[in-house]
């Protein structure tokens, strides 16, 4: 009898997922089913203001490019239906406790599996605090962009993190343009931090019924329930825009690299899952019935895209990776006011290794022939040019993949960020009337957890995989992965994993763990 209750919820739980097995069912279908669909075909705007090049005509050909994509999300699709049905055996309708969180952590804990040998440590937290929150600033680059500056009355410089419209709004940053775009029925906060980038005062906003903002008073678990879900809202939006980015920016490197043997070795392992990622994310996210639309923003999603304009535009006109992490991560005006030691360090160490890298990979094709450089600079530099009006400056190789990489260790840290989903500081905006898991939050759970699975092994930053048709090439991008790989080893010895810091904040710690322990990994691109 479970078994056929077990069957039957899984039959359910497949509809909110059907769009992601169509996409690998049908992945030969025309325009006019896709647009039945709601997915966007070639020729359409990606956003406001922004296209494929025409000389991209290979949108079925890179879908299905490498077989392995399919079968990686086809896991991902049965884990995501499979964790919905437990969900709806377990949860549905059931209260939002402490006894069913801790339930829910340990089953998404156990199905994530970890690679964590004997280690034990909390993998996904059961709620979130002040503690939490600092340790997120300090350790997950997307929490840590959110940060600004303000000058305070008395004339200081202090940090901040703020939605409320004119708050903190001497030089808005993303945060604050993509939480503009929030429907007026969400609460606004403005907090101050130190130079620890821990949350020294919170003052709440609400829309009164004229349409002013007025403080209110919340006790503190409702102020962190506010702050929590609108960083998640804006972690979003940051995330749907990298898979944007990565699947224009494959597009470019796929189109150039056609019809010559080395360049084409070195494309394949940007390739896998890009497109399938792109349209969960046009689908699932940000269409009319897309999360972040009608959870946040039903009356003002064209000003959201075009804050998704805006930011890729932004990103797509960086020089390159260190330029990338100056000013859109951890601008200086803002990195000043904090202690040198707290400001994400792993992260920075990684995005340091890059510059060397691109070169390097540069240099070497320079030197050989048979990679062309100067034509496929010249073809990457007309590609990004035909995408919209100041969208790229993107001019060769090197360029390419300063941008890819670095984006690629940012939407690693996806990986951790996420598990807060599973947390009641997350999930009461989805449901604010009801204190039950309800239908619309065991989705977005099960959503969510699909995000968590498919890593494959060796598809990190810096990977050397793929590289057999030019050996030489192998062992320059080697010698940045040992590199790399050191960092993260030497980062996991530091960590007392038997302490109680490691065992609270384990799950944050382990972005810049090695490849594959605590399910993370800094992903070479959006390929999960």
């Amino acid at each position: 009898i479970l078994a056929q209750a077990i069957l039957a919820q899984a039959s359910f739980w497949l509809k909110p997922f059907s769009n992601r097995i169509l996409s690998i069912l049908l992945p030969n279908m025309g325009c006019m089913e896709s647009k039945q669909m709601g997915w966007v075909c070639t020729n359409d705007n990606l956003l406001p203001g922004v296209q494929l090049s025409p000389d991209f005509v290979f949108y079925e050909k890179l879908r299905v490019a490498v077989s392995v994509s399919m079968q990686s999300e086809l896991e991902g699709v049965k884990a995501d239906v499979e964790l919905a049905a437990w969900m709806g055996l377990h949860l549905l309708n059931k209260k939002r406790d402490q006894e069913n969180y801790a339930m829910l952590t340990k089953e998404v804990s156990n199905r994530l599996g970890h690679g964590v040998g004997e280690s034990d440590f909390e993998t996904i937290p059961r709620t979130i605090t002040k503690d939490t929150l600092a340790h997120l600033l300090r350790g997950n680059p997307f929490m840590a962009s959110a940060i600004n500056s303000e000058t305070m009355a008395d004339g200081t410089q202090r940090l901040c993190l703020s939605s409320h419209p004119t708050k903190c709004n001497e030089c808005p940053n993303f945060f604050q343009k993509f939480t503009s775009c929030m429907d007026k029925k969400w609460d606004r906060f403005h907090a101050v931090l130190c130079n620890e980038l821990e949350i020294e005062s919170v003052t709440i906003f609400r829309a009164s019924p004229s349409g002013e903002w007025e403080t209110v008073e919340l006790d503190g678990r409702e102020q962190i329930n506010v702050i929590t879900s609108t960083l998640m809202f804006y972690f979003q939006c940051v995330h749907a825009n990298l898979h944007i980015l990565h699947f224009i920016m494959v597009a470019g490197l796929y189109t150039v690299t056609r019809d010559n043997s080395k360049l084409e070795a070195f494309a394949a392992p940007y390739l896998p899952n890009i497109i399938l990622k792109y349209e969960e994310v046009r689908t699932l996210l940000i269409s009319k019935s897309g999360a972040l639309v009608k959870g946040f923003c039903e009356a003002n999603r064209p000003r959201l895209l075009g804050v998704f304009t805006e930011l890729l535009s932004f990103w797509g006109n960086c020089g390159g990776s260190k330029q990338f992490v100056d000013t859109f991560l951890f601008p200086a005006k803002s990195r000043r006011l904090a202690r040198n030691d707290v400001w994400v360090p792993q992260f920075q160490m990684q995005a340091d290794l890059i510059p060397d890298f691109a070169a390097d990979v540069a240099t070497h094709m320079s030197a050989d022939a048979d990679y062309a450089l100067p034509k496929c600079n010249a073809a990457l530099s007309k590609f990004f040019k035909e995408c919209g009006s100041d969208v790229f400056a993107i001019q060769g190789i090197d360029q390419w993949l300063e941008i890819i990489s670095v984006t690629g260790l940012l939407h690693g840290c996806t990986l951790s960020l996420t598990r807060v989903t599973f947390t009641e500081a997350n999930l009461w905006q989805m449901s604010p009337e009801s204190d039950e898991f309800t239908l619309n939050i065991i989705e977005q759970m099960g959503t969510a957890f699909g995000t968590l699975v498919g890593l494959d092994e060796d598809r990190q930053v810096f990977t050397d995989e793929g590289l057999e048709a030019d050996v030489e090439l192998k062992k320059v991008v080697h010698k940045h992965l040992e590199k790399s790989e050191q960092l993260k080893q030497s980062y996991a010895k530091l960590q007392d994993q038997n302490g109680k810091e490691f065992k609270t904040w384990g799950w944050i710690l382990t972005d810049y763990f090695p490849d594959l322990f605590d399910a993370k990994q800094l992903t070479i691109t959006t390929y999960v």
